[in-house]
């Protein structure tokens, strides 16, 4: 380990994409941050480099903490070590989700969790806007845009969302929930 630990960066209010640029130039994003979300919980303890570039969506504030001065503050205070540790398990679960959805869910199933989730989290009403651009969220969830763009008007067809430009209705959420893998988990939020 080396002598410095480098800082933890707390998003405070706007919108990154996180991700990388491909061999052509052409911006990856693996997953968006809103205010009030860590950037990075991970790299700050080792020194590491980030494992991916940020990218403002919107105008942004962001707050670095010292990661060694937190530690101090964490001795002092063992309840923001729980919260920070309860924050980390939190993004190491959703990471290990992310993997193995990627890895054993078809593409409509884990669409459908992730509107779902989406939903829960930000939606109005029965409608969800979507914040992101679609080849953005493409990116996101490990496919091309054409194959969102299919899958997302196969859903409208099957009428279990109705789309106009960004915004998402959900008339039946528990339509949706039951093409997902886990539609008792998803139910039980909605």
């Amino acid at each position: 380990m080396r002598n410095q630990a480098g800082g933890l960066w707390l998003l405070v209010r706007g919108k990154l994409s996180l991700g990388r640029q491909d061999n052509k130039g052409v911006w990856r994003q693996s997953r968006a941050l809103h205010g009030g979300q860590w950037v990075d919980l991970v790299t700050a303890w080792t020194q590491a480099p980030f494992p991916e570039s940020a990218l403002a969506l919107s105008p942004v504030v962001a707050h670095e903490f010292p990661a060694l001065p937190v530690l101090d503050l964490c001795r002092q205070h063992p309840a923001l070590l729980a919260t920070l540790l309860d924050s980390l398990s939190r993004s190491a679960c959703d990471a290990l989700e992310s993997r193995q959805a990627l890895a054993t869910q078809d593409f409509p199933s884990r669409l459908a969790e992730w509107l779902l989730h989406e939903f829960m989290l930000k939606g109005q009403g029965d409608c969800l806007t979507l914040s992101q651009f679609k080849r953005d969220l493409a990116a996101q969830l490990g496919v091309t845009p054409e194959t969102l763009s299919r899958t997302l008007r196969q859903f409208h067809e099957q009428g279990l969302i109705v789309m106009k430009h960004s915004q998402l209705r959900f008339p039946d959420p528990a339509r949706l929930a039951a093409l997902s893998q886990r539609p008792h988990e998803l139910r039980s939020g909605l």
